[in-house]
Parts: C-alpha cells; sequence; structure tokens
C-alpha cells in the first residue's frame, strides 16, 4: 500500500497562491520581454520541484537520487511551461501578431539544455545539503 505525501506547509502554499497571483498580473500586461516569462517559469517549475521533493520517507542515498531526478526534470520542464505561458498569454490577447515573435521563442528552445542542466546542478547541491544536515 502505497503512502499518501505529507501535506504541503504553509510557506509552500503560499508560494503557490503568489506564483499564481504574479501570473494572473501578469497576463492582461502588454509584456513581450522573454525574460518575464523565462522568470515565470523557472517559478513554475522550482514551485513543482519543492512540492515534489518535500517531506519523502526515503533512505539518505534514494532521497539524494530522487531529489538529482526531480531537479533534472524541473530544469527540463522550464521550457514547456514557458512555451505553454506564451501560447496562453497570445490566446487571451488574440492580436493580428502574436506577442512573442519566432525568434524570441527559437531562443527560449535553444536554453533548454542550459535549465536541465540548471536544475540538475542546483538539485545535486541540495542533495549534498540533505546528505550533510542529516550526518551532524
Amino acid at each position: 500500500m502505497s503512502e499518501t505525501p505529507a501535506r504541503s506547509p504553509l510557506w509552500l502554499r503560499n508560494a503557490a497562491i503568489g506564483v499564481g497571483v504574479v501570473i494572473l498580473f501578469w497576463l492582461p500586461i502588454e509584456d513581450t520581454q522573454i525574460n518575464t516569462v523565462t522568470f515565470l517559469a523557472l517559478l513554475i517549475a522550482a514551485f513543482g520541484a519543492a512540492r515534489a521533493t518535500y517531506k519523502r520517507r526515503a533512505s539518505k542515498l534514494h532521497a539524494g537520487l530522487r531529489a538529482v531526478l526531480i531537479g533534472l526534470l524541473a530544469g527540463a520542464s522550464a521550457t514547456p511551461i514557458a512555451l505553454l505561458l506564451i501560447a496562453l498569454k497570445t490566446g487571451i490577447h488574440s492580436h493580428g501578431a502574436p506577442d512573442f515573435t519566432l525568434t524570441q521563442i527559437n531562443s527560449l528552445i535553444q536554453r533548454t539544455p542550459y535549465f536541465t542542466i540548471g536544475g540538475l546542478l542546483i538539485a545535486l547541491g541540495c542533495a549534498v545539503w540533505m546528505y550533510n544536515r542529516d550526518n551532524r
């Protein structure tokens, strides 16, 4: 029988509400900067990784490997999340021309390996920190 995950802490629930509010305020603004979309996508990916790794009972090695895998997936998911936000914003505004150019979208797609490696490195750092914290 599988164990149900622990309830999220208040700070994590408030972070989800905060990210949602920021996105709701961003959607109607005529913002065509790819950096804003990238930042929001990275926030959503980081929130998802934090939620996935919170309070899971496992051995130290298993928890570390799991954290690294989640970090890798969170980094890789930043680009699809950003593309979804771009599609959502373009659909809501429904201009004759899209809010973001193909050049901006291509530059976002080309950043995917950097997001993936960044997520992996951050997760490795967190796994080392968790291992050292537990071995004191």
